[in-house]
């Protein structure tokens, strides 16, 4: 079997394909503008390009036959680029992702030109007769795209607020006031970047988003992540909200780590701190992780001043806005019944993270300690018989590592039961001679067995 190219390589072969895609859109202008000025003759051959003498002589004499050519050039380049590369140029992959049919990515294409080739500015203002007028229209996109005249009027739907260029904000509409047709079309520099196969977090979200660790810790948590996204899977008509409900603590983010990475996607956290709007993060195609989502999804309460009256509208709007988000969600919380009822019913998925039984803790334990850290005679098979979720044995864990580091000797048993004793202590829970056994001396502090 062939390897598959590395991502240097996709990248090349993208600049290739963009090349060929800009040059198909040169050529397009190109005709578009001697069938406006015919009398004009060669007037508007200095659209075409200067890196293919023998395509520029060709566009120039029969603009429909080279327009032919290169069309059936790029298609040709396209189905190399998904048969033998395993993943399409960036413009097709975006198209797939965000459903947009053939004259929506020809119109994306045609806002990201000035931002991939800054030539573009001056081909755009020549063909408008408008020195100002620099960008891409909606007029001219359909002038190039859709022959009949009629059939522009149903075309225009393209940049309706409820299409994918709209609705996802893939493409910007100047503000100003005019006709939508007439209106300057651009992109952000995330989606330009994106088209050129720079995939980065958009910097106006960095303050918002932490990332969340690339592998999962623990069986359970990758389980239950696999487990989540299998879910979405198999009703992947659109995007979904899951909520990751138990015990589990840390693993809740763990889960959700193991999740996006099953789906190929980028986990990143929300700083509740930091919260301000999900329209950025919408934009941006991220996956959202809301830790301790009770603090945000928490249930209405009734109002006995103004500040319940604000919290209650808050939550009002959080439940519509979570509806409506196009992007997945996950949220985690280790306490269900503070979230509000009518949040849960919006919700596809709810996942619940059952309270680890002896042989998930002794997988827990099994990989709690990385693999250089000084670790002699742990008994695992003991271990697994303290009632404790995976965020108390991480506790206990660490504590023990700084009990044994003080001491200068490798992490134990005897270190890890005084950790142990310390965490049911915070949990006031007993550890008495049932829990601890053999090691309960230990635990309260003796000497070493």
């Amino acid at each position: 079997m062939k390897p598959e190219p590395s991502f240097d390589d996709w990248r090349l072969d993208n600049a290739q394909w963009l090349r060929l895609a800009l040059r198909l859109l040169r050529a397009r202008l190109h005709r578009h503008a001697r069938r406006c000025a015919c009398d004009a003759g060669r007037a508007a051959d200095w659209l075409l390009a200067a890196d293919d003498a023998e395509f520029d002589a060709r566009a120039a004499i029969e603009p429909d036959c080279a327009l032919a050519a290169l069309e059936a050039e790029l298609a040709a380049y396209t189905a190399h680029m998904r048969e033998h590369g395993a993943r399409a140029p960036a413009l097709p992959m975006l198209a797939d992702l965000a459903s947009l049919d053939t004259l929506e990515s020809d119109l994306l294409l045609m806002a990201a030109a000035p931002a991939l080739d800054g030539a573009f500015e001056l081909a755009y203002a020549g063909v408008h007769g408008d020195a100002h007028l620099t960008c891409a229209t909606l007029h001219l996109a359909l002038a190039l795209h859709v022959d009949e005249p009629d059939a522009r009027l149903i075309a225009a739907d393209c940049l309706m607020p409820n299409r994918p260029l709209r609705a996802l904000r893939l493409l910007e509409v100047d503000d100003r006031e005019g006709p939508l047709l007439t209106r300057r079309l651009t992109v952000d520099e995330r989606v330009s970047d994106f088209l050129r196969g720079v995939n980065h977090l958009d910097a106006r979200l960095c303050p918002l988003l932490a990332p969340l660790p690339a592998t999962p810790e623990s069986v359970a948590a990758r389980a239950a992540g696999e487990q989540a996204a299998r879910a979405v899977l198999a009703d992947a008509d659109r995007w979904a909200t899951l909520n990751l409900i138990g015990q589990l603590e840390r693993g809740a983010a763990d889960a959700a780590a193991a999740a996006c990475a099953a789906l190929g996607l980028r986990p990143l956290l929300l700083d509740l701190e930091r919260y301000a709007s999900l329209s950025a993060a919408e934009r941006t195609g991220a996956i959202l992780f809301f830790d301790e989502a009770d603090a945000l999804f928490g249930s209405r309460t009734d109002v006995r001043d103004s500040h319940d009256r604000y919290a209650n509208l808050e939550i009002n709007y959080l439940l519509q806005r979570m509806e409506d988000y196009a992007g997945l969600a996950i949220l985690a919380t280790n306490r269900r019944s503070a979230l509000d009822p009518a949040f849960l019913r919006r919700l596809r998925f709810v996942i619940d993270f059952p309270f680890p039984n002896a042989d998930e803790r002794r997988h827990i334990w099994q990989r709690v300690f990385p693999p250089q850290a000084p670790v002699d005679g742990l008994e695992l098979a003991f271990l697994s018989r303290l009632d404790l979720s995976g965020g108390n044995i991480r506790s206990i864990a660490l504590n023990a590592a700084f009990l044994a580091a003080s001491a200068g000797h490798p992490i134990d048993m005897p270190s890890i039961m005084r950790a142990a004793a310390r965490e049911y202590a915070k949990l006031s829970k007993p550890a008495g001679g049932a829990e601890f056994g053999v090691w309960l001396d230990a635990a309260q502090g003796g000497a070493r067995r």
